[in-house]
């Protein structure tokens, strides 16, 4: 009776936490919180900073693969298959839904039991169809640009030197 008071105060304090499967005999697993420290481990959904050789950095998908000490993960990119080394900083946990979203489909051809309306029903006649000539398109020819003709003089720092063929 005292035990089991004991075991509940520490998992309502977030020292140990029940599980159903162990390696251990016991079900309950002793679990090492740091508030300020991701907690991730293998087989983790995460995206990982990835650094290209030429861009932008951005963020891919993969799976944590093996952890390295406290703070360092090995990560596997869905992609391309690349296996990076990343701090717990370059990782973001992704939660995964468990309900795919819900698709909707439109059917291209009207059922047979559905027929169009018919305007004449209302006391209406046909629809009038204006029709609308084209309007005549008078082409100009574009304006022809101004270009500076001021000759220009190559810099100072260059008078040493023979630059005719860049000017």
């Amino acid at each position: 009776m005292k035990v089991e008071q004991e075991l509940k105060t520490l998992e309502n304090q977030g020292f140990i936490t029940n599980t159903q499967e162990s390696d251990w005999a016991s079900p309950l697993v002793v679990v090492r919180t740091c508030p300020k420290v991701r907690q991730l481990s293998v087989e983790n959904r995460v995206q990982a900073r990835w650094y290209p050789a030429t861009g932008k950095p951005t963020w891919r998908l993969g799976t944590i693969m093996r952890k390295f000490g406290k703070l360092h993960y090995l990560v596997k990119l869905d992609d391309d298959g690349y296996s990076l080394k990343r701090h717990a900083n370059q990782l973001l946990r992704v939660t995964i839904d468990s309900q795919p979203k819900k698709r909707e489909t439109f059917a291209p051809f009207l059922p047979s039991n559905i027929y169009p309306h018919n305007n004449e029903e209302q006391g209406r006649g046909p629809p009038v169809e204006f029709q609308q000539e084209p309007p005549e398109v008078h082409s100009e020819p574009p304006p022809i640009l101004r270009r500076s003709v001021r000759e220009r003089r190559p810099p100072r720092k260059l008078q040493d030197y023979d630059v005719s063929f860049i000017y």
